[in-house]
């Protein structure tokens, strides 16, 4: 019972994204309980990002502002299920707007961390986190109707803090121990969103329990690092900035006996310094990556590791969006 469990959290969360993209919302009280606990941190009134229960839910929805397209990617879904309760966290990347003369856009990730009940054999989710971290765009009715902190890491009076808190909202540390219902290609791409979990939400133990002791990791400039150098060198190149966001997506994977290699696209989060990428009208439908990773893994156990990963910082134009809401 216990993949049939994964298969339908998965498919509900889908039908959340696909929600928020149609603003159809008369699907939604199916898998989320009426009186679920709501935290967006795009929430102008409360420091806390408070918006509760379903109605929260749909009037956030209901509130986007008019567009002609609005496309999204579900990258790093993680799901983890101990009987009763489960735990589901994933980033959701999403490129909107208005064609025109001049395109009006806004790319944007949402970060989501949330709970999951079954009741009467139902899965509910009952507490949603969600910290929406902005990339670009010119369409100021997105930054008109939400809050956004500074980027930096700053802190002054009354600041909004993240809802998502990596000590607190791990699905590692909120199931810790799992039932086994993955198949070993969904495990290897938990391994790197735990990884990226780690990073984005400062939670450094999560980035060691996804690698290897022996792990080697390859970033230019930086060159290679072994897993305390690696750790290192994240922990204080990313104490500088509120949010990070590694939305990684695979294009491929390949598993012999122990060993896996695989392939990912990083889908936001990385502006290109010099020759950042332009949006027009022509080119609005077309998904792109701004870095690519090859990563190789073992398999400890059941569960796999990262024993290599290399980053190549880059545009990469994938193709036109084939479905409007695909989850990787």
């Amino acid at each position: 019972m216990g993949r049939n469990d994964y298969l339908e959290i998965r498919g509900d969360f889908s039908d959340l994204v696909t929600a928020l993209r149609t603003r159809e919302t008369n699907e939604l009280s199916r898998f989320i309980d009426p009186e679920i606990k709501v935290y967006l941190s795009t929430a102008k009134d409360y420091a806390d990002g408070s918006q509760h229960t379903l109605f929260g839910i749909i009037n956030f929805i209901r509130d986007l502002p008019k567009t002609d397209f609005f496309h999204t990617r579900i990258c790093n879904f993680v799901c983890r299920i101990a009987k009763d309760e489960a735990h589901q966290a994933a980033h959701v990347v999403c490129q909107t707007g208005l064609y025109g003369n001049e395109l009006k856009y806004f790319c944007f990730n949402m970060m989501f961390s949330n709970h999951w009940e079954n009741v009467e054999g139902v899965w509910k989710m009952t507490e949603m986190r969600m910290d929406i971290v902005p990339e670009e765009g010119n369409y100021e009715a997105y930054q008109d109707i939400w809050h956004f902190e500074d980027k930096r890491a700053v802190w002054h009076s009354g600041i909004h803090f993240p809802c998502i808190s990596g000590e607190y909202d791990s699905p590692w540390k909120r199931i810790p121990q799992a039932e086994d219902v993955l198949t070993d290609e969904e495990k290897c791409y938990e391994a790197m969103a735990r990884y990226a979990f780690g990073i984005d939400h400062l939670v450094f133990d999560e980035v060691i329990q996804a690698t290897a002791e022996e792990v080697i990791s390859d970033i230019e400039p930086w060159g290679s690092m072994d897993q305390r150098n690696w750790v290192v060198f994240l922990k204080y190149h990313r104490q500088k900035d509120r949010h990070w966001g590694h939305c990684v997506f695979p294009k491929s994977i390949q598993i012999e006996g122990d060993h896996a290699e695989m392939e990912l696209y990083r889908m936001m989060g990385h502006r290109q310094r010099v020759h950042p990428y332009v949006y027009t009208n022509e080119n609005a439908d077309i998904e792109h990556a701004c870095a690519f990773y090859k990563v190789q893994l073992k398999k400890t156990g059941s569960d796999w590791k990262i024993t290599r990963c290399n980053y190549y910082l880059g545009l990469v134009e994938i193709g036109p969006y084939s479905q409007e809401s695909m989850i990787a």
